[in-house]
Parts: structure tokens; C-alpha cells; sequence
């Protein structure tokens, strides 16, 4: 039998910058962010204990809601109680 041998190690750069988009201009910067797509959907990535997940499922589904509803209503409800205009 031949024996293992570890995988070699990748080979440095010589020194070369990858291709990289120039930046914005000054003047287009705000005009850049005011232009965010409002309905784009991301991700949004907490940990929360698994009985905390299993009541809010448990509510959610009770309700007739999907989670993504239920966190939206109670973030609105959340800022109208503690006075933070949209």
C-alpha cells in the first residue's frame, strides 16, 4: 500500500492586488444609499433558546401568521410603544 501524504500548501501571491472595483465617487455616495431596495428580503441570523422558538412557532401558527409576520407586527407595535416614528 502507498502511503497518505498531506496535502501540499497553496502557493503564495506574488504580491498582486485582486481586480477591485473602483470606489464611488463623493457626489454618488448618498445618492447610492438612498436608492436601497426597500423590499429586498435578507437574512437575519440570531440564536434564541429552543423553548422561546417553539412557543413563538406555537403562537405564530396559532394566529394563522408565519414568524416573519409575527416579528414584524410586534417590532411596529414595540416602536409605536416606545415612540420611534418611522
Amino acid at each position: 500500500m502507498s502511503e497518505l501524504q498531506a496535502p501540499k500548501k497553496p502557493k503564495q501571491g506574488r504580491g498582486r492586488l485582486a481586480a477591485v472595483a473602483p470606489a464611488p465617487k463623493v457626489e454618488e455616495v448618498p445618492k447610492n444609499l438612498a436608492e436601497a431596495d426597500a423590499e429586498r428580503i435578507v437574512d437575519m441570523s440570531f440564536k434564541v433558546p429552543e423553548p422561546f422558538r417553539r412557543d413563538y412557532k406555537m403562537v405564530a401558527t396559532a394566529h394563522g401568521m408565519s414568524m416573519v409576520a409575527l416579528l414584524r407586527e410586534g417590532f411596529e407595535l414595540w416602536k409605536e410603544k416606545n415612540g420611534i416614528a418611522d
